[in-house]
């Protein structure tokens, strides 16, 4: 009917061609790190049933929550620590960060 272009989502982006291409990582290096996310989740499937059983539903879930609440954490923080240290210092960005 109309003519839309398809959207595509993917998980990543180009952070593979850049990782490799401009900050000269390693092949297998970029590889394991932008699989590790898919590791852990079938990790996690796996495992999750044992844990279930062990501490209950509502536990369980708070436990994983404040664990993935923590990697999300440290995620935001790890990717504005590159941005930051990979950004040119201008004016009164430069001032502002180094207030210590």
């Amino acid at each position: 009917m109309f003519n839309r272009p398809q959207r595509r989502v993917r998980f990543g982006g180009l952070l593979h061609l850049h990782a490799v291409t401009i900050e000269n990582f390693d092949a297998t290096m970029t590889g394991m790190v932008l699989s590790s996310y898919f590791g852990a989740f079938a990790l996690g499937a796996m495992r999750c049933s044992r844990i279930l059983e062990r501490m209950g539903y509502i536990r369980a879930y708070a436990a994983l929550r404040a664990i993935v609440g923590f990697g999300c954490a440290g995620i935001f923080v790890t990717a504005e620590s590159w941005l930051n240290a990979k950004a040119p210092a201008v004016g009164a960005r430069e001032g502002l960060f180094n207030l210590s």
